[in-house]
């Protein structure tokens, strides 16, 4: 997830939209997330993103700040303006 959000930021030079775009030249998030029930993504802000999915007894989370690791649901949508991260 973290290599195709970073192809999207080269496109548009934000992350604004990255959980949304679906294909290419957009390379956003939406395709691999939609293909998982319970996954989530926040792009709140441009400057920032994080997705999650969830995985057998817990939910995985990767982010913008390099986080990948496990988090509770909740985390994802916590962040406000381009404070979005895992944790």
């Amino acid at each position: 997830m973290r290599a195709q959000a970073e192809l999207f930021y080269s496109n548009s030079y934000t992350y604004t939209g990255v959980c949304a775009a679906s294909s290419t030249p957009n390379n956003g998030l939406k395709g691999l997330l939609d293909a998982t029930t319970g996954s989530g993504c926040n792009d709140t802000g441009g400057a920032a993103w994080a997705a999650a999915a969830p995985v057998t007894g817990s939910t995985w989370c990767v982010d913008s700040t390099g986080y990948s690791g496990t988090t509770t649901p909740g985390n994802l949508v916590s962040g406000t303006l381009s404070v979005v991260k895992c944790r």
